[in-house]
């Protein structure tokens, strides 16, 4: 998959799609300039010559702040594009490429994308090098006293001084911690707007790992059904459809879709849309925030008919654990694709709920269209739930999505004794 929102796209004023070779020709023909997260090349870079070391040197420079593109087949005259000189764009450039980044720049950077775009005229086209954001920053080029961590300020290579490069060190160990940090901050957030002292709430909540300063602008109250819808039609194709299944999203009213409420730097759509103001959640709460993250919240008990419930414990449907996470797994894709986002999200399923040492019981349905539910048998009682961890490619395939939904689902119903996910397995 090509970038999905750069710096053409801003200059552009386009929305978040797959960068094509129509944009970049338009992008030099308005003789857009070369910034901190977008850099022309001219030809082809080759191993060991100056332009080789260029080549390395922008990929270092980018991976070391938030990310961009590098598009190789462009001259430039002073930073602003000036014409399209046609590239091969087959798959042996591609690992020229490749090798030549892998070869200038330590630590190797992590999920950078080499996407052809042909010209459709035979010729050849531009070959686009997307740089993340890394994590591994900061990323050197060189050897012995030439070695050196390069960055962008505009147009303008600039090193790193020496308390750059302590700081580039600390941010790095500190990074997942940040992202725990932003996870537990947005879960107390929606403790106060949820009731977890009288429900049993599964919360998945998506963090990326890197934020860009150049990310897509922020997503338009119209657009936010846009991206429900989209998950939940990347949850049905991941999963089954089937009788027993739960559609949570399905859970909310189009009015609360279609208008969601404001919140701090996010929109928030809940299922009990007209409450009061003192009213908290009652059974599905959705949160997209400015920077990426998503939350969901959903009481699971409740899905449970009230006279069902166990006198002792709450009963949790595993079914629902697995729809939970699964359409939780595809909204956050579907809105990482919204906005153009490609960075990792760590992604955390945990149960909230205020009671301490509650029994948590595994129930499930009878029959295959049954609504009625039972504990399952061999199952044993959770008072103390551990929170499950992990990181999402937000546009991985289905099939993907798919696996990474289960394999946290299957850790929180392991936790139960329950042994494989009924949908997801």
């Amino acid at each position: 998959m090509t970038a999905l929102w750069t710096r053409i796209h801003a200059q552009l004023s386009l929305p978040p799609s797959e960068l094509t070779y129509e944009m970049v020709r338009e992008a030099v023909a308005q003789k857009v300039c070369a910034t901190d997260d977008l850099r022309w090349i001219p030809s082809m870079p080759s191993p060991g010559s100056e332009d080789g070391h260029d080549f390395g040197t922008a990929v270092a420079a980018l991976a070391n702040a938030e990310g961009g593109i590098v598009v190789v087949g462009v001259t430039d005259v002073d930073g602003a594009a000036e014409k399209i000189i046609p590239v091969p764009v087959d798959l042996a450039p591609q690992r020229e490429l490749r090798a030549l980044a892998a070869s200038c720049v330590r630590p190797l950077v992590d999920g950078m994308v080499i996407a052809p775009l042909a010209a459709g005229t035979g010729e050849g086209g531009v070959l686009v090098v997307a740089v993340p954001g890394s994590v591994d920053a900061p990323h050197v080029v060189g050897e012995l006293s030439a070695l050196g961590a390069p960055y962008f300020a505009g147009a303008d290579l600039r090193w790193m001084s020496e308390h750059q490069l302590a700081q580039a060190y600390r941010n790095r160990f500190r990074a997942a911690a940040d992202q725990r940090d932003a996870i537990a901050e947005l879960t107390a957030r929606a403790d106060a707007l949820i009731e977890p002292a009288e429900r049993t709430w599964l919360v998945v909540t998506a963090v990326p790992a890197r934020n860009g300063k150049a990310a897509s602008p922020p997503l338009p109250r119209a657009e936010v059904a846009a991206v429900l819808e989209a998950g939940l039609k990347l949850g049905h194709e991941a999963y089954p459809i089937r009788g027993d299944r739960f559609d949570v999203l399905r859970l909310l009213s189009s009015d609360a879709i279609r208008n969601p409420r404001t919140g701090l730097r996010c929109w928030v759509v809940r299922s009990n849309h007209y409450a009061e103001p003192l009213e908290r959640d009652d059974l599905v709460h959705v949160e997209l925030h400015q920077d990426g993250s998503v939350l969901m919240a959903v009481a699971v008990d409740k899905l449970v008919l009230r006279e069902e419930q166990a006198a002792v414990g709450r009963r949790v449907p595993v079914k629902a654990v697995e729809a939970v996470v699964m359409e939780a797994v595809a909204v956050a894709s579907a809105y990482s694709r919204n906005r153009g986002r490609t960075s990792l999200l760590r992604t955390r399923v945990e149960f909230r709920t205020a009671e301490t040492d509650v029994a948590l019981l595994a129930v499930d349905s009878i029959g295959y269209m049954s609504n009625f539910m039972q504990v399952v048998p061999g199952s044993r009682a959770v008072r103390r739930p551990v929170a499950v961890e992990a990181e999402l490619d937000p546009i991985g395939e289905v099939d993907s999505l798919r696996g990474f939904a289960g394999r946290l689902a299957q850790d929180i119903l392991h936790q139960f004794g329950v042994e494989r996910c009924a949908l997801l397995g």
